[in-house]
């Protein structure tokens, strides 16, 4: 009831005639719950404060955040917070995709970079020696080397463009 009143801007003094209270010390006590519980409020004191204070019963009761007695404004209030929380939700598995796109990004980066030191040691081993292209199983080998230093680069390129759209 306090937050009620304070939305109306009155203080307990200006807002105890209202109630039909000679003073504020029994608004005080009601706003205060000093009684122990909602149970002793009298019903014409809840309909007092939903008159004057302009809010809905359920915002009194702390049923509902909103103090609209509007019903198609709280519910709209309502529907409203509950797209931010899914949205939230979303935004989250989001973060979650993005980082483990990164992390594939990382892993993909680091398996381009042994393909290309794959590809440096073989071309080294081809300068060494000479004769290795009639080495049995040479250009096979030469063959697979270059299909995957192909599919991590290609790898690379996609990952970079899903990163990327992620952002």
């Amino acid at each position: 009831m306090a937050e009620a009143r304070e939305l109306c801007g009155l203080s307990q003094i200006e807002a105890a005639p209202l109630f039909g209270f000679t003073n504020s010390s029994r608004l005080s006590k009601l706003e205060s719950a000093e009684y122990g519980h909602l149970s002793y409020i009298n019903p014409k004191v809840l309909a007092t404060a939903v008159l004057h204070y302009g809010v809905s019963s359920d915002f009194l009761f702390g049923f509902s955040n909103y103090p609209q007695r509007d019903i198609k404004q709280a519910r709209e209030n309502q529907v409203k917070d509950l797209l931010s929380d899914l949205i939230a939700d979303e935004i989250a598995d989001i973060r979650r995709l993005v980082d483990a796109v990164n992390k594939l990004a990382e892993l993909t980066q680091r398996f381009a970079d042994k393909t290309k030191e794959i590809q440096q040691a073989l071309d080294r081993f081809r300068e060494l020696n000479p004769c290795f292209e009639d080495m049995p199983g040479s250009a096979k080998l030469d063959r697979l080397i270059c299909e995957l230093r192909q599919d991590a680069k290609r790898s690379t390129v996609e990952l970079a463009e899903l990163r990327q759209s992620l952002q």
